[in-house]
Parts: structure tokens; sequence; C-alpha cells
């Protein structure tokens, strides 16, 4: 039974036109001043500001931060299938063989369970 990559769901979305995005609003963060009575340089830093700047740090972190649009889902090329089982018949009789078979205890068991039942092939 072939193995399904988790990633399968991802590639078969489909693609939505890409869309322009706008900036941002900043990151809001709760202001902590209210709880501390001295004033920090780092507790400054943490208030939310009344009126960014279109390029201010928050609002650019704010572009980084957020979420890929559904449309480079889409676009994903790297995934390859089928790529997982490359037979070989050496490896395959190595660990399914008879001789293999007839090594431990629970392959000779495997081996008369198939004896047993009339197989005409008792292994690879």
């Amino acid at each position: 039974m072939p193995r399904i990559s988790p990633f399968r769901a991802l590639v078969r979305l489909p693609s939505v036109a890409p869309t322009t995005r706008t900036l941002a609003a900043p990151i809001c963060t709760p202001s902590l001043r209210a709880n501390t009575t001295t004033h920090s340089p780092l507790l400054s830093r943490l208030a939310p500001r009344t009126s960014p700047s279109p390029f201010s740090a928050p609002s650019v972190l704010a572009l980084v931060a957020a979420p890929a649009p559904v449309a480079t889902l889409g676009q994903m090329r790297t995934v390859t299938y089928g790529s997982e089982y490359q037979p070989s018949q050496r490896i395959r009789k190595r660990r399914h063989g008879f001789l293999a078979r007839n090594k431990t205890r629970n392959g000779r068991k495997t081996l008369m369970r198939r004896k047993f039942r009339g197989k005409a092939k008792l292994s690879h």
C-alpha cells in the first residue's frame, strides 16, 4: 500500500490569484506601565504607538510574521512521490526469503503456518 505524504493535501489546493498586500497594523502588545510604578526604557518599547509610520519596526515585523497567502501553498514543487520503494531482489530475499524465515523462531512459525494452510510458496 503506498504511503501518503502529509504534504499531498497542500499541493492539491486550488491556486488562488495572488493579492497585493497592504501594510499591516503594528502588533499591539499590552502596556505594562499600568502595573509598574517605575519607568524603564524596556517598558516604553513594549507600549503600542499611537501613530506609527508605515515603515516602523513593528509594522515591518508584522509583515514578516504574517502567514503566507494560500496562493503560495499551491506552488510547492519540491514534493516528489513514488521514490520511496526501489525494488531489489537481493534485499527482498534477504529480508523475506526462506533462509531468513528459517533463521528465527517466529520465521519458522510463519513457515509452519503457511505449510499448514497448503501454500505452494512458503516465502519469497
